[in-house]
């Protein structure tokens, strides 16, 4: 995105109305990389059919999104564990 000389950017109507329809799709709770697939599939080929393009993941960013999603689960459970095991040592010198 261009910038002006005071750093503010300079969107055009292009801009604009790619950010619309990635905001319209973020509500229906696409993910972004289904997203970006959807945008850089219809930047090589505008007569793309773009719900095909949405709901099918290539091989590799499916596992890549799998991965993600167990890091962050994993990571989570780990935080929850040990919550939990300082309250059990919390409880534990107070009772």
């Amino acid at each position: 995105v261009k910038r002006k000389e005071n750093g503010y950017r300079v969107y055009t109507d292009e801009d604009i109305k790619r950010l619309k329809v990635i905001r319209a799709l973020r509500c229906a709770k696409y993910s972004l990389e289904a997203i970006l697939r959807m945008l850089r599939q219809l930047s090589k080929n505008p007569d793309l059919d773009i719900k095909a393009a949405l709901n099918t993941p290539l091989q590799s960013e499916d596992i890549i999104s799998v991965c993600d999603r167990l890091i962050i689960s994993l990571t989570t459970a780990e935080y929850n564990a040990k919550k939990i095991m300082e309250m059990l040592q919390e409880m534990k010198e107070n009772y």
